[in-house]
């Protein structure tokens, strides 16, 4: 049984679900926020607020201070293997005894895509720190579909061609880690973390359209479409780069197989994308 628990970017998608399973499950929560705006919701969910600033790494070891597992979400942006580091010997000094690390599907792929390799290295630097880890390799958000690909005039524009990607949904995620930073026999396992099914993107829309009764289409675009909108939106280029690559991992065919891992951790089902449009159908 876990004493404090760090959550680190415990505001975003992924984090807000984990602190959620987590207090759920009555466990001693802390929740790393760098503005103190965010501290009255978490405080409503019984959550003890925490000053963590990636840019200011002074705030990692106050905060991990008596916590015995930490889970670590970083933002991804260039030099995120430096701020892993730093992390990482700030939990040790604070006595950190287990770190779950959330990477992302196709990490381990060469020559894989950006975003994988640069989680990559960070996996790297986990496993050799000494610290007792576990990786958590989760597949595109369902949630995303509701977020930043939102249907924008009934269409979902993506280079994505027939793809089949097995998308997960991230309340799986959350319970996945919440049940690797509360109970014991997960230390040195990665989990790849998928949905039950891999659909293609005209799917992903009949889904949606069937759960909103909102007629939604998938226009399939090309690459440079893609390129081309991103710089509009004067979007960095190793962003670009990065989304691009992930985009034509996609397409190679890698997100294919559905894994058991999120029943094999949590015991429970993964969530089909249906339920999934289901739950969200005002969000579309």
């Amino acid at each position: 049984m876990a004493d404090a628990i760090l959550v680190t970017g415990a505001t975003g998608t992924v984090g807000k679900k984990v602190v959620k399973a987590l207090a759920m499950k009555g466990l001693d929560v802390r929740a790393g926020v760098h503005t103190s705006s965010k501290a009255d919701d978490l405080r409503r969910e019984h959550v003890e607020p925490v000053e963590f600033d990636f840019a200011n790494p002074a705030t990692f070891v106050p905060a991990m201070k008596g916590a015995s597992h930490l889970f670590l979400l970083t933002p991804f942006a260039p030099g995120e293997t430096e701020v892993v580091e730093a992390v990482l010997e700030g939990a040790k000094e604070a006595g950190v005894g287990h770190v779950v690390r959330l990477s992302v599907f196709g990490a381990e792929q060469e020559p894989g895509h950006l975003i994988g390799r640069w989680h990559r290295e960070a996996e790297k630097i986990l496993q050799a720190s000494g610290l007792p880890w576990t990786i958590l390799r989760p597949s595109q958000f369902m949630q995303n579909f509701a977020t930043t690909m939102k249907p924008q005039d009934g269409k979902i524009a993506m280079a994505m061609e027939d793809a089949k990607v097995a998308y997960i949904d991230v309340r799986d995620i959350a319970a996945v880690a919440a049940i690797t930073l509360s109970d014991e026999g997960h230390v040195g396992k990665i989990y790849t973390l998928t949905g039950p099914e891999a659909i293609t993107m005209t799917q992903v829309a009949e889904a949606i359209t069937k759960a909103s009764g909102t007629t939604v289409e998938y226009m399939p675009i090309t690459e440079k479409d893609v390129i081309d909108w991103l710089t509009q939106q004067k979007m960095p280029e190793w962003a670009i780069q990065a989304i691009t690559e992930l985009q034509a991992f996609w397409r190679a065919g890698n997100g294919t197989i559905p894994t058991t891992d999120v029943k094999d951790a949590a015991g429970c089902e993964a969530t089909s994308f249906e339920k999934f449009a289901q739950d969200y159908a005002g969000k579309f």
